[in-house]
């Protein structure tokens, strides 16, 4: 019999078994080694995520004004030029279950409303007597599938490389006192920080004396020591753009307990 490892793998590498099977199967194998934040994760992906869960940044997703005529059925596109910033933006807070069913539909889509205020707004924008939906497309929704197997491949691969296995369903406790101590396999390392595992923020603040030609060695430094990608970016475009030498620059971590 294969391990529980092993099958994960499998099942996440075949995309005609379902993600809500994935996901179970998941949640077994987080469940039995006691990784409470990958299990905060995958139950947020089967439930849906709620008001005050933090919603990962693979279902933030960019959509389509549009409204629907019953009259011809077809979705009218609303051109919005000076539309405000995040007018096209959700976040998707739906049961993984439910997006893969909006894939196999014939429409492939998913229609998100506006509030009713924000409803009024638009339609009288556009002068509209049709209220107007965000449309988000297949390729969005094919998009946040993939993503969450992608995290469960690359966290399965890492566990067998890490020897935990779970040979026939369980897992010794050799291998779940490993997967304890083991940082390697914690759900940042693959998704940055998801579902309910935000718990507070460090500020670090750094003062350094560097040259431009150092910058490279200076970056992977401050990334293995966790500084997120956008800090890094904004610290490399301060040293090459300025003649200063020294540079002051305070940065934001965040971090589970």
């Amino acid at each position: 019999m294969k391990s529980i490892v092993i099958r994960l793998q499998e099942i996440a590498s075949n995309e005609d078994i379902s993600i809500k099977e994935l996901l179970r199967k998941a949640l077994t194998v987080a469940s039995k080694l006691n990784l409470y934040d990958f299990k905060d994760w995958i139950e947020n992906e089967i439930n849906g995520y709620g008001k005050n869960s933090e919603i990962p940044k693979y279902r933030n997703v960019i959509g389509e004004i549009k409204a629907y005529n019953p009259y011809n059925g077809i979705w009218m596109p609303f051109i919005w030029p000076n539309a405000p910033e995040g007018a096209y933006n959700r976040k998707i807070n739906q049961r993984i279950s439910e997006i893969e069913y909006n894939l196999k539909s014939t429409k492939g889509i998913l229609i998100v409303p506006f509030s009713s205020d924000q409803q009024s707004i638009l339609m009288k924008h556009f002068e509209s007597p049709i209220p107007p939906s965000l449309i988000i497309s297949r390729a969005s929704l094919v998009g946040i599938i993939e993503s969450v197997r992608n995290v469960i491949l690359e966290w399965s691969l890492k566990l067998e490389k890490e020897g935990i296995l779970g040979e026939k369903m369980v897992f010794s406790e050799e291998e779940q006192s490993r997967a304890a101590n083991n940082q390697l396999i914690q759900i940042e390392n693959f998704y940055g920080i998801l579902g309910n595992t935000i718990k507070g923020t460090i500020n670090q603040e750094i003062n350094f004396s560097i040259k431009k030609d150092d910058i490279k060695s200076l970056l992977s430094y401050f990334q293995s020591k966790g500084i997120c990608e956008e800090d890094l970016k904004e610290l490399k475009d301060i040293v090459m753009s300025s003649p200063k030498p020294t540079q002051k620059r305070k940065f934001s971590k965040e971090i589970s307990s």
